[in-house]
């Protein structure tokens, strides 16, 4: 993976705020996506893939144990699995869209490498304070490009699935056999997989997807509204640092690995940049490029 590949963020400007002071995103469980057809989606291509697939010989109940995931995850009993988005186009007009009206959009370009390895610490940290001796991270964390098919199309699915089934013994060994729970091992490899796939209609967002299972028990767990629902996530505070990190490594702030801000379609910019700066810089972000969308402004 190359460090010059980029993530881009849409949010508004407050989430940028919260995001900047506090080092965190917030990681939304997967029944309260904004479109529930994205769910529905993956779901489709999981059982058309699912029914060309031979029943692997690590699990006893493949059929039956399929069948029950796929209609649970579709009911929406996914109390475990929260996503964060991003895309790599940080100036397109659908996103935009979605913060019109009163709310200013921004866009959040950040180093992909970097990005990904402080989820990936995010992780590391909080298995530690379940136990030190797990090698479990792998498990609890997926990182990739969103496929964008339609449900028919499944060797992608297949082979996505096809890696959670080869690394269902290491898991099995790791947990120990008789914690090991099948049914619910094959529950949770559909919800890990179906996320990444969307309709082809959607293709232009290039959608980069990070998503958490949640280890960390209810009480890490928070709650926001957004005026017609409650919608639960984990905030995954990112800048946390190291578990064993030196003195002098405490005393240095970590930062995101942010490296521009774009501003979507406002009517005054200068404004909006100069409030940008400061909150950069009050709270120790330098050299970070902030732009303007090349989309006109429509008040």
């Amino acid at each position: 993976m190359s460090g010059h590949q980029t993530l881009c963020h849409y949010t508004d400007l407050t989430g940028l705020t919260g995001i900047i002071r506090s080092g965190a995103f917030w990681a939304t469980n997967l029944a309260f996506l904004n479109d529930k057809s994205e769910l529905l989606h993956g779901l489709d291509c999981a059982k058309e893939a699912l029914q060309l697939m031979p029943s692997p010989v690590q699990f006893d109940e493949w059929d039956q144990d399929v069948t029950a995931a796929i209609e649970q995850l579709k009911e929406q009993v996914i109390d475990d699995i929260f996503t964060v988005s991003f895309c790599r186009n940080p100036d397109l007009l659908s996103q935009w869209r979605g913060y019109g009206g009163k709310t200013q959009g921004v866009s959040l370009v950040f180093d992909q490498q970097q990005l990904v390895a402080m989820f990936e610490g995010f992780v590391k940290r909080e298995l530690i304070i379940l136990n030190d001796t797990l090698p479990l991270e792998k498990f609890y964390l997926i990182n990739n490009e969103v496929t964008y098919t339609e449900p028919e199309q499944t060797p992608k699915f297949k082979d996505k699935i096809q890696i959670f089934i080869d690394e269902y013994e290491t898991y099995e060994k790791a947990i120990g056999p008789d914690e090991a729970n099948q049914s619910g091992y094959v529950q949770y490899m559909i919800s890990q997989v179906a996320p990444f796939f969307k309709h082809s209609g959607f293709r232009e967002e290039e959608e980069y997807r990070i998503v958490i299972t949640n280890i960390f028990g209810n009480d890490k767990i928070q709650f926001r509204n957004n005026g017609k629902t409650i919608i639960p996530y984990i905030p995954a505070t990112l800048t946390g640092g190291k578990k064993d990190a030196t003195e002098e490594e405490k005393k240095e702030k970590i930062i995101l690995p942010l490296r521009e801000i774009k501003v979507g379609p406002c009517e005054d910019f200068m404004q909006v940049k100069k409030g940008i700066e400061m909150l950069l810089r009050a709270n120790g972000y330098f050299g970070v490029k902030i732009t303007s969308s090349s989309i006109p402004y429509r008040g």
